[in-house]
């Protein structure tokens, strides 16, 4: 499973606002939103927000694998 938790932290760490990103990255509040609440976003519009920030998708992103019974588990960098 994907998570945008890390997109999060990295506008809290940085005091940037979603509306600072909005405005810089031309996409749209629903966009934002939605990536920001775990929805889908295309690598188009991930380049975008990685550029802007000056950062990687890793930094943006997590990965959650699930172990064997099917629950899944955090993955930490140092696993990546």
């Amino acid at each position: 499973m994907i998570d945008s938790n890390p997109f999060l932290r990295l506008l809290t760490e940085r005091g940037i606002s979603v509306d600072q990103i909005i405005s810089l990255s031309g996409l749209d509040y629903f966009e934002i939103f939605s990536f920001k609440n775990g929805k889908n976003i295309t690598q188009e519009k991930l380049d975008v927000l990685c550029k802007i920030l000056n950062c990687q998708p890793c930094d943006l992103i997590a990965f959650h694998k699930s172990d064997s019974t099917g629950h899944w588990e955090w993955v930490e960098d140092s696993e990546k």
